[in-house]
């Protein structure tokens, strides 16, 4: 990569940085990091899918196979509902939709043709 091309990534790296938008999910991602509570509800949810997936393997029992997928939904409920994660994911759309914009403008065209050739030609 030359000299130009470092320039401008580190430029839009410092403007993704200091973008309101990245802030306040830096500041969620944070806030979800810290809290015991939401660790908790992910090892539950950890949990819930590990006994789900070993019934899925182990037992024929479909009332059990039932019982573990209605397990893990709520666990995985509680989790997606926590306030902590319901902050976390609002602040993250609007970056995953700047993000994909951006991944479109550098990458659009290597995409369609990825070995930077022209149609048709070697």
């Amino acid at each position: 990569m030359n000299q130009k091309s470092e320039e401008k990534l580190e430029e839009l790296r410092q403007a993704l940085k200091e973008d309101p938008r990245f802030q306040l999910l830096e500041q969620a991602n944070a806030e979800v990091e810290a809290s015991d509570e939401v660790k908790e509800l992910a090892r539950k949810k950890d949990r819930a899918a590990e006994e789900y997936e070993d019934a899925l393997q182990h037992f024929g029992d479909p009332k059990k196979i039932a019982e573990k997928r209605k397990a893990l939904f709520s666990a995985k409920l509680a989790l997606d509902e926590h306030p902590l994660i319901v902050r976390y994911n609002q602040a993250y759309l609007p970056c995953k939709d700047l993000l994909l914009a951006i991944d479109d403008l550098l990458f659009s065209d290597y995409r369609k043709n990825p070995y930077g050739a022209e149609e048709g030609k070697c």
